[in-house]
C-alpha cells in the first residue's frame, strides 16, 4: 500500500461564482449547487442566466463543501450548476470513486477537527490536494468500497425497519385503545386498582441496618411484568416491520 497526495490521484474542480441576483426558487433555469445542497444531494434554488458549460454536473458527481463541515456526497439532483465553494472530485485511473468517497470522508473530518475558525471554517482546494492518504491497489479499493456500501445499505434498512416498527406499534395501540386523550375504553388507574406491588427489604437490627444494610429498606415498585410485555410488543413489532421491509425489497 502506497502513500499518495490527493492531488496526484484526483482532479479537484472548483465551482464558479454565479451571480446570486439570478438565483430563483421558481424553477427557472437549472438547479445550482451550493454548500447547503451537498448533503441532501439536490437543490431547490435555480439559476436563470447564461453559464460556462464546464460547470454543468449530473448525477454521480462526487462533491465536497469547502466551508463549514466539509461534507462529501454523490450528487443525485440531475443536471445542475456547480457554484463557488463547492468542488467536484474527479478520480484518475488509479482511484475508485466510491473508495475515495469513504476514505475522503474520514480525511475531511480530520481536517475539519484540526482547522481553527472564527466564524466559519474554510478549506482550500490546494490544501486538500496536498493531503496524503494510503492508497491500496485498485482491485482492493473496489473490494473495500463494496463492503462499506453494503454496510451502509444494511444500516439504512435497519433504520427504516425501526421507523416502521414504531409506526406499527403506534397504529396497533390506537386501534386497540383509541386516542389516549379521548380514552374511549375508560382505561387507566382507578380507585382500588392494583398497578404494581411494593417490595421492601428485610428488617435487620438497627445497628446492622445503619452500617451494613442501610439500603435494604428502600421500597421498590415491581413492574417487571409490564416492562416485559412492553418490550415483547416492541420486539414483535420490529420483527414484523423487518419482515414487511424484506418482502418489499425482495419483491
Amino acid at each position: 500500500m502506497r502513500k499518495v497526495k490527493i492531488g496526484d490521484i484526483v482532479e479537484v474542480f472548483n465551482g464558479y461564482a454565479f451571480d446570486s441576483d439570478l438565483f430563483n426558487s421558481d424553477g427557472k433555469g437549472l438547479p445550482i449547487v451550493r454548500i447547503r445542497d451537498v448533503v441532501p444531494a439536490y437543490s431547490e434554488t435555480y439559476y436563470s442566466g447564461d453559464y460556462p458549460k464546464e460547470y454543468l454536473i449530473d448525477n454521480g458527481a462526487l462533491l465536497v463543501g469547502m466551508d463549514g463541515e466539509f461534507n462529501i456526497e454523490f450528487w443525485k439532483g440531475g443536471k445542475a450548476l456547480l457554484n463557488q465553494r463547492v468542488c467536484q472530485i474527479i478520480p484518475k485511473d488509479s482511484a475508485d470513486i466510491l473508495f475515495l468517497k469513504y476514505r475522503m470522508s474520514l480525511l475531511l473530518k480530520k481536517i475539519e477537527d484540526e482547522t481553527p475558525f472564527v466564524t466559519v471554517k474554510h478549506l482550500s482546494s490546494e490544501k486538500l490536494k496536498d493531503e496524503v492518504i494510503e492508497l491500496p491497489p485498485l482491485t482492493e479499493q473496489k473490494r473495500i468500497a463494496s463492503l462499506l456500501a453494503r454496510a451502509d445499505r444494511l444500516r439504512t434498512l435497519r433504520r427504516t425497519a425501526r421507523g416502521l416498527a414504531d409506526s406499527l406499534l403506534q397504529s396497533v395501540f390506537l386501534e386497540m385503545f383509541g386516542k389516549p386523550e379521548e380514552n374511549p375504553i375508560q382505561a387507566g388507574a382507578q380507585h382500588g386498582m392494583v398497578i404494581g406491588k411494593q417490595e421492601s427489604g428485610h428488617s435487620f437490627p438497627g445497628f446492622m441496618s445503619q452500617k451494613v444494610f442501610k439500603n435494604h429498606r428502600k421500597p421498590q415498585i415491581n413492574t417487571d411484568g409490564h416492562r416485559f410485555l412492553d418490550e415483547m410488543s416492541r420486539n414483535m413489532a420490529l420483527a414484523f416491520a423487518q419482515f414487511l421491509l424484506s418482502v418489499f425489497i425482495c419483491g
